[in-house]
């Protein structure tokens, strides 16, 4: 806040706030930094393209696609924008104009988790499983670290009854985030409803010891 106070003109500023609002996941602020940032330059892209970002966020999908519009006029060649696009595509539903979309963008080097997502969505979507599997795996071969592939991956393993699978999966969630207990309920869950109750009763042990071990150093710290 410091740049404002030097200089209340200064757009950039208000840009950066924006990314910090984003980073805590207050959309509601970002939006009044970025709408502040556009409004003293018009022609900032980065902020116009997190607008149609927050407002696709909000299910203005008109007012998203008339961003990545904008934006797209002023970068011909980003790939965030048409990303947003193919984005706002989907949510229309019109999977064919969205695909196309993520096609060209793989073939041009954007590999993200969330293209792999979106793609292997909209091949549920359109009920191929198993394109929508071999998207997700390979997401995961551009992205080992990625969690939410990993447990999206799982998810539809899960949903077309392969427990066993979805056990695989969910047990390499759980060994990217070892302290979410979370996946570790979750993994207890799908044991139990595989008829595995020894295993669902001893990740439910894991866990109550962790609760208790960080209660007892809480307590020690404190």
């Amino acid at each position: 806040k410091k740049a404002l106070q030097i200089d209340p003109k200064f757009s950039e500023a208000y840009y950066m706030l924006g990314q910090i609002a984003m980073k805590k996941h207050n959309l509601r602020k970002a939006y009044g930094y970025f709408s502040k940032t556009v409004t003293l330059d018009a022609a900032h892209a980065k902020a116009q393209l997190q607008l149609g970002r927050i407002l696709l966020a909000s299910k203005a999908v008109k007012e998203a696609m008339q961003k990545a519009a904008l934006v797209l006029e002023l970068r011909p060649n980003s790939q965030d924008a048409r990303f947003l696009k193919g984005s706002i595509l989907s949510t229309q539903k019109d999977y064919q104009g969205a695909l196309e979309i993520f096609e060209k963008l793989l073939e041009g080097g954007m590999h993200t988790p969330d293209i792999y997502i979106l793609m292997a969505y909209i091949e549920t979507q359109k009920k191929d499983i198993d394109k929508a599997e071999k998207l997700l795996m390979q997401g995961i071969a551009q992205n080992g670290d990625s969690v939410r592939l990993h447990l999206i991956l799982s998810k539809l393993y899960s949903q077309t009854n392969r427990s066993q699978m979805a056990a695989t999966w969910l047990n390499k969630v759980i060994a990217l985030e070892p302290d979410n207990n979370k996946h570790k309920l979750n993994l207890a869950g799908l044991y139990w409803n595989m008829g595995r109750a020894k295993d669902a009763e001893h990740i439910l042990e894991m866990i109550a010891a962790d609760e208790r071990n960080s209660a007892e150093n809480h307590l020690l710290l404190g």
